[in-house]
């Protein structure tokens, strides 16, 4: 089998993409809630301290520039001292608490790794804090929507698309050096569709309800699939090896939902020159840009009520669909290619939002 180590792809060292870097001078000050394990979140931005230094950021512990924060205080909008959430969400939506806070003035921005694609989405009404969770509740029924005020141009416009939590992004190092992927897209697959992943999550709360309506829609479609060969398991049992193998194997990858709308699935998919199969999710604005309906991906329902018209229409035309898998693994790749570019950016996006007080 002609395999590559996406190591090679993926770490952008080894690249001569150029950047335009400007050299700031920025001190900034983490605060982190100190009773979270939210530091798994900043590991791998805070082993760059260096390279950040060097772009002229530095951390301080005192009379900081700036405070990077990924919960605020009332203490802490006291202080007078700019403010700039980096929020740890898995869904592009806003939480509750950084709406709150997006109208003061100290607060300069709100970095995401994903954003919802039309900035006014976040004006639609939710559910659970979570837009896409009200895209199944128009299926599910199982919640009245939360209407929020309407923030203001200007204050969306303090939301930005902003690569800063590289662990819960395609750039986890973890995830995916290690990882041996199939570089052959034309080669013979014995598997139509394949699924592992959790079903039910413990708890009787409404955002539990949410996540365990999709996910049982999602099998319920899956195990009534008729004339394809496919490979479904529940939880999380095979070992991760045989698990990126059979990814391999497969022509079609299912993705739903969880507590956000991105996966790693859907990179592991791509990545293996698998189709993904996800509940539409083009609102979703991603670096890189997996999201485009029939370009990069095929969108489905919420409620995975049109899964086997999809699954059948993929097989009947596979080489079509082979064109669109290799487009988005381009796109995946020519994303890992400027890896390099994303620290120069982060601290650029800091300048910029504290430019603008």
């Amino acid at each position: 089998m002609n395999i590559i180590k996406i190591l090679i792809l993926f770490f952008a060292y080894f690249c001569t993409t150029v950047y335009s870097q400007v050299v700031h001078n920025i001190k900034a000050q983490i605060v982190i809630k100190p009773e979270r394990d939210d530091i798994y979140h900043w590991k791998e931005l805070l082993s760059h301290t260096n390279e950040l230094a060097n772009l002229g950021l530095t951390f301080v512990d005192s009379e900081p520039d700036v405070l990077l924060c990924n919960w605020v205080t009332k203490e802490l909008l006291q202080t007078n001292i700019p403010i700039i959430i980096l929020e740890i969400n898995a869904a592009a939506s806003l939480k509750n608490k950084t709406r709150k806070y997006l109208k003061y003035p100290q607060v300069k921005a709100v970095f995401k790794n994903r954003l919802l694609r039309d900035k006014n989405t976040y004006n639609a009404p939710h559910v659970q804090q979570t837009y896409f969770f009200s895209l199944v509740n128009d299926y599910a029924h199982l919640s009245d929507p939360r209407n929020y005020t309407p923030l203001s141009n200007a204050l969306l416009d303090k939301i930005k698309l902003v690569i800063w939590d590289f662990n819960w992004s395609p750039f986890n190092k973890s995830k995916f050096s290690s990882l041996v992927f199939d570089h052959n897209i034309n080669k013979e697959k014995p598997l139509d569709l394949f699924f592992a992943g959790r079903l039910l999550c413990n708890g009787k709360s409404m955002l539990q309800q949410f996540y365990n309506w999709h996910r049982t829609k999602a099998f319920e479609a899956l195990h009534a699939l008729s004339g394809v060969t496919c490979e479904i398991i529940e939880g999380r049992a095979l070992p991760f090896a045989e698990y990126v193998e059979k990814t391999a194997q497969s022509k079609i990858i299912v993705s739903p939902w969880g507590w956000g709308e991105w996966c790693y699935r859907d990179f592991e998919a791509i990545l293996n020159n698998a189709v993904l199969i996800k509940p539409d999710t083009s609102f979703v604005l991603s670096y890189p840009d997996i999201y485009q309906n029939y370009k990069t991906y095929v969108p489905c329902k919420p409620d995975f009520s049109d899964l086997e018209e999809k699954v059948h229409s993929i097989l009947s035309n596979m080489n079509y669909y082979k064109t669109l898998t290799e487009k988005a693994k381009k796109n995946v790749i020519k994303s890992w290619q400027q890896y390099d570019q994303l620290l120069p950016r982060f601290v650029d996006a800091i300048a910029n939002a504290l430019k603008d007080e």
